[in-house]
């Protein structure tokens, strides 16, 4: 079972899957496996079966509980399963007993669309219609989203930088999991919690981000913040990488706007805010700072 098959059929993901720059198939199974690992520990430990997914497999592996097997007597009428598996057909000879090999591979199988249905049915709420026509599946995640819109530029330097800055942006917050990064609103039905936006401007070698993060319900701005830099200091490509990091971590980290934010709200403080603190982001709302010196913790 390849991670691959697992984003298209469970995840809606399309030829164009990347399972390094989308982890989210790795997330959900780590997730799956925590919340089976939990399970026995605190209800499941006297059942019969017990269903893991092995790290780095996607397979789930079925075994008998040795521990409830031999933690006390069979009950009066009570079948052993491995009696049932290891029983030849009545009547059958030595010669016409049938393997264990087909019996395995079917029970394989059949716990993996086991599994994958029941991870479907549990990440996913009913289906729901897009514009195109096709049926759209509305996640159950407790995670915020975040939809990244493109930076408002001029055309030119400034739209080239623009467009990397947002390719930057969508790779870091791809590989947070305190969020999930989205580019554009799936159904109406569950809109993003928050907005990206921003602009750039660009004079020389000098250029400017304005970058805000809204909050979708009420078009609160939760943060905001000015950042400035020199192209001629680390050039155009890492500076948009150095952007991006201190962006995502200032938003989407774990002391992060979004963090404060639901802080906020679980604690009754809800209302706009122009700008939070974050670690790393030294930038202020007044004044220009050079790259080395805007992003130097």
């Amino acid at each position: 079972m390849k991670a691959f098959t697992i984003a298209q059929l469970v995840f809606g993901r399309d030829v164009t899957f990347d399972i390094q720059n989308d982890p989210c198939v790795r997330i959900e199974a780590a997730r799956v496996r925590r919340e089976l690992e939990r399970y026995y520990l605190v209800a499941g430990g006297s059942d019969p079966v017990i269903i893991t997914i092995p790290k780095g497999r996607y397979v789930p592996r079925f075994e008998i509980n040795e521990i409830e097997q031999v933690a006390g007597p069979s009950q009066k009428g009570m079948v052993d399963v491995r009696e049932l598996v290891a029983a030849p057909p009545i009547g059958a000879s030595r010669e016409e007993r049938p393997t264990h090999a087909w019996f395995h591979t079917s029970l394989a199988a059949s716990g993996a669309v086991i599994v994958l249905v029941a991870l479907a049915g549990w990440l996913f709420r009913p289906v729901a219609w897009s514009d195109a026509g096709v049926q759209v599946p509305l996640r159950i995640d407790s995670r915020p989203t975040v939809l990244v819109e493109p930076f408002e530029s001029e055309d030119g330097l400034a739209s080239t930088i623009s467009q990397g800055v947002n390719d930057e942006i969508l790779n870091k917050l791809a590989h947070i999991k305190e969020v999930i990064a989205v580019t554009r609103v799936r159904s109406p039905v569950e809109p993003p919690r928050f907005m990206l936006q921003g602009s750039t401007r660009l004079q020389g070698n000098n250029v400017r981000w304005f970058v805000r993060l809204v909050r979708t319900a009420d078009g609160a701005i939760v943060w905001a913040n000015k950042y400035e830099a020199n192209l001629l200091t680390q050039g155009a490509l890492e500076t948009q990488k150095t952007f991006a990091d201190s962006i995502s971590a200032a938003i989407a980290g774990p002391f992060g706007a979004i963090s404060r934010n639901d802080a906020n709200n679980a604690s009754g403080k809800i209302g706009a805010l122009t700008r939070m603190e974050c670690p790393g982001d030294r930038s202020e709302m007044a004044g220009g700072h050079e790259v080395g010196d805007l992003f130097t913790p």
